[in-house]
């Protein structure tokens, strides 16, 4: 069996989603700057031997596409290009991002500071990407 990773793609950062050998679970792996993001990938698909990225498509609440629709598009046609072989797969990503901000927001800090508060917005990508990469796998089932 073969791992699935999932990314998140945000203005800055990129959240990581990567599963289990089996492509079972999917755990939150890490978030990355956007601009760091093929170097990453490079290195990425080798390690963890994986059958196939999944990018989360963001649509409007009604379905519908807008800018940032567009512009995943235009990413993943051009990772695809650069990383063939590798199959990625756009996945409808409405809600994953609110899931994994609420998440953040139930964690209670005795001191939250600004620093924390960034890393968390960070984390948040990578959670959205598990959450992504969680409703993807069992379609490969």
């Amino acid at each position: 069996m073969a791992k699935h990773a999932a990314l998140d793609i945000g203005d800055q950062w990129v959240g990581v989603a990567i599963s289990d050998s089996l492509g079972m679970f999917a755990r939150p792996y890490t978030s990355i700057r956007r601009e760091e993001l093929d170097t990453f990938l490079e290195k990425f698909i080798i390690d963890e031997q994986l059958a196939s990225i999944v990018i989360g498509l963001p649509k409007t609440m009604k379905g519908t596409e807008s800018a940032q629709t567009t512009s995943t598009r235009e990413l993943c046609a051009r990772l695809q290009e650069k990383f063939t072989p590798m199959r990625f797969v756009l996945w409808d990503e409405r809600l994953t991002s609110q899931w994994a901000g609420q998440l953040s927001k139930n964690k209670k800090y005795n001191q939250h500071s600004m620093k924390s508060a960034r890393e968390d917005k960070i984390k948040e990508h990578a959670r959205a990407a598990a959450y992504i990469l969680d409703s993807y796998l069992p379609s490969q089932q």
